[in-house]
């Protein structure tokens, strides 16, 4: 709206500057005692607005670009804000009441039962609700960080940072019972146990 009044207030200016100039022309001439016919004064007008016209389109081109790279600048630093903020949310939600809740249940029972046998682990899980529950809801949680990270969803580096030392901990109580479940479901937790891996192998690497 700014910028539609300004322009309008520009094309007033150059039409009033249009009239004085062809006007002083004009009487310049009958002082000299020469005569200039109406259309060349007609035409003298029309090249001052044409001319005037050319600048204003300029004007606006220049002042659309701007505006245009201002609201493309701040998308970007939008959508940056927007993927900061989707893995401050999904770090906030691991360490929410309810998950730290399901945290507890869940590694207590695997410190327990983790001793078993991978068949018998699972059989004693499917039988305890509760814990079963906990499991799922942790590691679902946790999936859901890893697929933010691998599809670029969250930023990369600050995931990586918040949730490294968590993946790993979580991955080598939990990894026995993904393993086992992934025999005869290859997709379960898939994406969470392949960036675990990759961390734990990054992090061995550099010792």
């Amino acid at each position: 709206m700014k910028k539609r009044s300004y322009l309008v207030g520009i094309l007033l200016l150059l039409f009033a500057a249009a009239l004085a100039v062809t006007a002083t022309i004009y009487y310049t001439a009958r002082l000299n005692g020469k005569v200039i016919e109406y259309r060349d004064l007609a035409a003298i007008f029309t090249a001052f607005i044409v001319s005037g016209s050319f600048i204003i389109t300029t004007i606006n081109t220049k002042l659309n670009a701007d505006s245009n790279e201002a609201k493309l600048q701040f998308d970007r630093n939008k959508f940056g804000h927007d993927i900061k903020l989707l893995a401050f949310n999904l770090f906030k939600e691991y360490n929410s009441e309810l998950m730290v809740a399901h945290n507890e249940v869940a590694v207590a029972f695997i410190r327990q039962f983790g001793g078993l046998g991978e068949a018998e682990l699972v059989v004693k899980l499917n039988g305890d609700i509760p814990s079963s529950k906990a499991v799922t809801m942790l590691l679902n949680h946790l999936e859901l960080t890893a697929i933010s990270f691998t599809e670029d969803m969250g930023d990369r580096a600050l995931i990586k940072e918040l949730f490294l030392n968590i993946f790993m901990v979580q991955y080598g109580q939990f990894d026995i019972y993904i393993k086992v479940k992934q025999k005869s479901s290859p997709n379960f937790f898939d994406t969470f146990s392949t960036l675990a891996e990759t961390w734990k192998a990054e992090i061995e690497k550099k010792k």
